[in-house]
């Protein structure tokens, strides 16, 4: 069984890798990163300053991936991801927490759509991605 498979429930014929699934994994590790930088704050600042500044190019990456040109939904996206950085640049445990806490919340909607967007995207309604997976992924 792959981690996609384990980690979303779902068979993939292939191991090629869907738009939501790269986003979903991509969520995964930001959260992980907060996660990290939150228990460390208090003990090892060396771990926890390397887990924020991971966490922050994450973030960077998902805000990237962002078309503000599609209106108010990519712009509030834009604008929660910039307030979970401001929380990890700054190393303010309770922007952190607010910050994992929103991830997780936007996280779980994505989740919560997968198999709509894998569907869509099987139908040419989603661009599929360009590239080959060359992730280190159990197929």
């Amino acid at each position: 069984m792959s981690r996609l498979e384990n980690a979303y429930g779902e068979n993939q014929s292939s191991c090629e890798w869907t738009r939501i699934d790269m986003l979903l994994v991509l969520f995964d590790g930001t959260l992980e990163h907060v996660e990290q930088a939150i228990v460390t704050a208090d003990g090892n600042q060396e771990q926890s300053l390397h887990h924020r500044i991971r966490a922050t190019s994450l973030v960077s990456v998902l805000r990237s991936g962002l078309d503000l040109q599609f209106g108010e939904l990519p712009d509030r996206l834009n604008r929660l991801y910039e307030f979970v950085q401001e929380g990890l640049i700054r190393g303010d445990l309770n922007m952190m927490r607010s910050g994992h806490k929103v991830l997780t919340e936007v996280r779980e909607g994505f989740r919560g759509i997968r198999s709509k967007a894998i569907e869509m995207e099987q139908a040419g309604e989603i661009e599929p991605l360009a590239i080959e997976a060359t992730l280190d992924v159990e197929c």
